[in-house]
């Protein structure tokens, strides 16, 4: 998984590089705890945690008390 990726202005980054990394490394599932992703800030951070989250599960949230 060499090489420069561009993603389109006006699609959310953080996402958009979550769904592509997974893409990327579909066949080979032990390739995406090999990969490397640096960014600039802990928010930064915190955002592609959330975004892996938000792609890999579908959480179903239920309020209870009511």
């Amino acid at each position: 998984m060499n090489g420069l990726y561009a993603i389109p202005l006006g699609v959310p980054f953080l996402p958009a590089l979550v769904k592509g990394l997974i893409a990327q490394t579909a066949s080979d599932p032990l390739s995406l705890a090999r990969s490397v992703v640096i960014l600039p800030t802990r928010r930064g951070c915190l955002g592609l945690q959330e975004a892996f989250l938000a792609a890999t599960f579908a959480p179903y949230y239920r309020v209870s008390g009511y």
